[in-house]
């Protein structure tokens, strides 16, 4: 705790350490994100690239499959005929 008020201390007094970096060490690190960034990019666009068609052809090869099995499917209309036995309970009669 004395630390944090000896540095809150410092900074009311405007008495705060700039760090200053040497410009070897900022060109570098501005080097090295910028060659990171890139290379993200890179891979990102290549993953994009190859995916993609993979998609596009399962999509296809399912909504193929589906439409051909929808076909082998269609019932006749005496398919949709449902036979059955009523039997109808009247409840004014029961009491």
């Amino acid at each position: 705790m004395s630390k944090d008020r000896e540095t809150l201390e410092r900074i009311r007094n405007d008495q705060a350490a700039l760090r200053v970096f040497p410009p070897w060490a900022v060109i570098l690190s501005a080097g090295l994100a910028l060659v990171t960034g890139i290379a993200l990019f890179f891979l990102s666009a290549s993953l994009i690239l190859i995916a993609t068609p993979i998609i596009a052809i399962v999509f296809l090869y399912m909504r193929w499959k589906l439409r051909k099995s929808f076909r082998n499917t269609r019932y006749k209309s005496t398919d949709a005929i449902i036979d059955a036995d009523y039997t109808i309970i009247d409840e004014s009669r029961e009491r």
